[in-house]
């Protein structure tokens, strides 16, 4: 009796953490399907006011929480959650969990935990092939009908990065795994992987954008002042903004001031 119990408890937490995100819909999603260049930014705090100060700006289209170091701290998350929301429109929040290959079971258990907790959608760092990106996409699709574009409708997005030299070369056929809702490169860890060769993540980078051209998805990047203008004319769609000034020059740049 006390298994159905909590069963039926964990059912009804799910529910309701699926039903508070639905009713807020999402705005990344809303502006890609728009056409548009979505902004975003980092929670650099995971407090309630910082997620209050987040929710409250108009500007963004997402927030990026990360969860892929340091403690799995669901219960601070929901706490974020709740008070970005208190907001009327508030942003889409994505968390990046650790990546799956050294624990795919793990991984998996992640991935349920932050669907159960309401989160909009989970970034998975390091894919390592085709196959990873399948199971992700697969994790998501068992626990959610929310998934979009799977659902055209959908609110929820996967979000799946490409971010080791040796993986880089597979980028056009990571980038075919149907439902992945937003692919993107990550500068700061092949930065560290080509030590510093700017070059070689310049080439790798673009790499990851002209397979997502291909393979018609929406490709994310991290922008500062000297590059979002850059960036939103090589066909970005999903730019997290690092500072104020990357946030104003980049939305008029793609033509949403």
């Amino acid at each position: 009796m006390w298994v159905r119990r909590l069963v039926a408890i964990a059912f009804v937490a799910t529910s309701i953490a699926s039903s508070l995100a639905a009713q807020n819909g999402s705005k990344l999603i809303d502006v890609l399907k728009r056409g548009d260049v979505a902004f975003g930014n980092f929670a650099r705090e995971k407090t309630e006011e910082a997620a209050r100060t987040l929710g409250s700006d108009t500007r963004l289209d997402f927030v990026f929480y990360d969860m892929e170091r340091g403690d799995f701290d669901v219960p601070t998350l929901r706490s974020f959650l709740a008070a970005l929301r208190s907001n009327a429109h508030p942003p889409t929040v994505i968390v990046r969990i650790p990546p799956i290959h050294p624990d795919p079971a793990a991984a998996k258990e992640r991935t349920e935990h932050l669907i159960e907790a309401g989160a909009d959608g989970v970034a998975f760092p390091h894919i390592m092939s085709s196959e990873e990106a399948r199971l992700a996409v697969s994790w998501i699709a068992a626990k959610t009908e929310r998934m979009w574009p799977d659902n055209p409708g959908g609110d929820f997005v996967s979000f799946v990065m490409i971010e080791d030299p040796d993986v880089v070369p597979q980028a056009s056929d990571i980038t075919r795994t149907p439902g992945v809702s937003i692919f993107s490169p990550g500068p700061g860890s092949l930065r560290g992987a080509y030590e510093g060769d700017m070059d070689k993540v310049t080439q790798a980078v673009n790499a990851v954008l002209e397979a997502c051209h291909t393979a018609k998805v929406p490709c994310a990047n991290t922008a500062s002042e000297a590059d979002v203008e850059a960036k939103v004319e090589a066909g970005f769609r999903v730019l997290i903004a690092l500072g104020e000034e990357t946030l104003t020059l980049g939305r008029a740049a793609a033509g949403r001031e």
